[in-house]
């Protein structure tokens, strides 16, 4: 009588094993372009926010000047998962007729410094203004 043996064997659960590793060194980066691609437009649309405050400002007070970061215009980026990835600024000192705003990265190098002006011209590190 022969005894029935049920299970897997070592290279059944090493091939399993090889499959997970091959998977996730695929998907993480995808991952990790999603989450700073997801920050990114999230500061870009505080920008856009923080802009549309400053005009406001600007026809109220006729000019920019005296405008201040989180009682004036949003000074960080809405809250993702409890993270607030960006501090919005200005990256000089408003004129009345000009101003410059800076989205900075509260993480470090991992996102990308965005920059929009009075014009409404902006840039994500100095290229369009898009988070790509």
């Amino acid at each position: 009588m022969q005894k029935s043996v049920r299970g897997f064997s070592l290279v059944e659960l090493m091939i399993v094993v090889a499959i997970i590793g091959i998977l996730s060194a695929v998907a993480y980066p995808s991952y990790q372009n999603y989450v700073t691609r997801n920050a990114c437009e999230d500061a870009r649309g505080t920008l856009l926010a923080a802009a549309s405050a400053l005009e406001r400002y600007r026809s109220e007070n006729r000019g920019y000047t005296g405008a201040v970061a989180g009682t004036h215009f949003p000074d960080r980026s809405p809250v993702d998962g409890g993270t607030q990835n960006y501090t919005i600024a200005f990256d000089t000192a408003p004129t009345a007729i000009t101003f410059t705003l800076t989205a900075t990265s509260r993480a470090g190098s991992n996102y990308p410094a965005i920059t929009l002006n009075q014009s409404g011209v902006g840039s994500v590190d100095g290229g369009a203004f898009s988070c790509q």
